[in-house]
């Protein structure tokens, strides 16, 4: 008998979802040879399992500045009640595997660190900032393996190797085409923590990050089979050309 769980799902948490959930329908399933008109078939759980997430990423960026020191740990805690309840959910629609769950911990591990930087309650390295951008872009990669297992087909290590670099680098050049906004509104952003902690070197510092990440998609690109390379080339061109943008002046406080 399965459970009765109410799950936290807000408007805006449901709309940013919609916004995602289009990108990733437009770009990851021609991966997996999947028409339009089948979209709907696996569109609902994928949709819904990222509400979730999204919800509470909508409440904390809300309460962000607004929190004592034990209401914000009590409320960055609520990754670990969110986590509970989308392998809950997963179970049920008996997709759980272990990759998801390692997904999961990904984005929990995520969400307090992100939490933790945007509070002072982490201390800003560069090896603090490289292990988050690497953690930031599970929310997707938790769709795609999912999408996977509802396709119940096998994980393709080399494809998922590859792609993540691509997908980091996506987030980066989103953090540097929404630098200002993300400033003014005080959410998280990659380039705006090299900032703090290099101030006018954070332009270079920047450049090499993405060069790092280019540099592994390249060597990781080699390793796929080759019936996959020019799909995921594909991939990973129509992201670079559309994403790139040129590094901002950083915004220097005092």
């Amino acid at each position: 008998m399965k459970n009765n769980i109410s799950y936290p799902i807000l408007y805006k948490g449901s709309k940013k979802t919609a916004d995602l959930l289009h990108y990733f329908t437009r770009e990851y399933f021609p991966l997996h040879d999947i028409p339009f008109e089948r979209v709907f078939r696996y569109a609902p759980l994928l949709y819904f399992v990222h509400s979730i997430i999204y919800s509470l990423d909508v409440v904390l960026e809300k309460e962000l500045n607004a929190l004592t020191k034990d209401s914000r740990s009590y409320l960055v805690n609520a990754y670990d009640r969110v986590k509970v309840l989308v392998t809950d959910l997963l179970k049920q629609e008996d997709c759980h595997n272990d990759v998801l769950q390692e997904d999961l911990e990904k984005i929990r591990k995520y969400g307090k660190l992100e939490y933790g930087l945007m509070t002072d309650d982490v201390a800003i390295t560069d090896e603090i900032i490289a292990e988050t951008a690497e953690l930031r872009y599970h929310n997707i990669r938790l769709l795609h393996h999912l999408l996977i297992s509802m396709l119940n087909k096998p994980y393709n290590k080399p494809m998922l190797d590859a792609l993540w670099p691509a997908e980091v680098l996506i987030d980066l050049y989103t953090d540097l085409r929404q630098y200002h906004s993300d400033h003014i509104n005080n959410s998280y952003n990659t380039y705006q923590m090299l900032v703090k902690l290099h101030r006018e070197e954070a332009p270079e510092r920047m450049r090499q990050l993405i060069a790092h990440y280019k540099r592994l998609y390249r060597e990781k690109f080699t390793k796929v089979p080759i019936a996959l390379q020019d799909r995921l080339n594909r991939f990973y061109i129509t992201q670079d050309s559309f994403l790139v943008v040129d590094i901002p002046a950083p915004i220097l406080e005092a």
